[in-house]
């Protein structure tokens, strides 16, 4: 038995033929939001490289940093001592973020699941 190739071959049906052409052609035709974890990725990545769009958007866009989650530690300390809020703009963004995101994520799952 030793040297002996183990390895048999397998027929396939007709069907799973074409299952498995199909498969295939479908492949390469995947988008990036036809992945599952698309849906829950994006905002993950814009909390995770918030500090670095904002570094980014510096340079590149000036006030994007206004956009992001991040502004909300800000406000929130403002308001616990009792300040005025210096800018808005952030907890309209958060609610536009939860809104947009929402919308997608049930788009998606209306694709997948309905």
């Amino acid at each position: 038995m030793a040297g002996q190739d183990t390895c048999q071959s397998v027929a396939l049906s007709p069907q799973t033929m074409q299952v498995q052409e199909s498969l295939m052609k479908t492949a390469g035709r995947l988008r990036f939001i036809d992945f599952p974890g698309a849906v829950m990725g994006m905002p993950i990545v814009l909390l995770a490289f918030q500090d670095m769009i904002a570094e980014f958007g510096r340079i590149y866009l000036p006030g994007i940093e206004m956009w992001l989650p991040k502004r909300i530690e800000e406000i929130a300390t403002q308001v616990t001592v009792g300040g005025p809020v210096s800018s808005t703009v952030p907890l309209f963004a958060i609610g536009l973020q939860i809104v947009l995101f929402t919308l997608v994520t049930f788009w998606r799952f209306k694709r997948e699941e309905f």
